[in-house]
């Protein structure tokens, strides 16, 4: 019973620090399995600032191969304050599976932006990202 009890308690202390590392800017939060592509966020200003934002994003098959004729588009929101709503954020094709967007940040603190790429009306991934801005 005391080694089951130990393993337990290794195991929660894993995940209590794994939960306190802060997310690194642009660091992806979470991309849902089921992806028929890669979504991957290109470093912007670092940090991001408080106003206007150029968002690039890349997009490829599983085996790397660019996706150019993709509909890319995201919403970028601050995960504290839901009352502000969302930001839609569409995205241009530039070639070689690259697209850019252009996003407000409000304020200072910790955003998100859930970008979403389809293609014939099919959801080929979806992928959230952190970004945070300073005062």
């Amino acid at each position: 019973m005391t080694m089951v009890r130990n393993v337990l308690a290794v195991a929660a202390l894993a995940a209590a620090a794994a939960c306190s590392q802060p997310p690194q800017q642009g660091q992806a939060v979470q991309q849902r399995p089921a992806a028929a592509a890669m979504l991957a966020m290109e470093p912007g200003p670092s940090p991001p600032v408080t106003g206007t934002n150029t968002i690039t994003i890349t997009l490829q098959e599983s085996d790397g191969t660019p996706i150019g004729d993709a509909a890319v588009s995201g919403e970028l929101f601050m995960p504290v304050m839901e009352s502000m709503g969302k930001t839609v954020v569409v995205f241009r094709p530039e070639g070689s599976g690259r697209y850019v967007g252009e996003g407000a940040l409000s304020m200072a603190g910790s955003w998100q932006i859930t970008v979403t790429a389809k293609r014939a009306g099919q959801t080929l991934a979806t992928r959230t990202f952190n970004l945070t801005t300073k005062g």
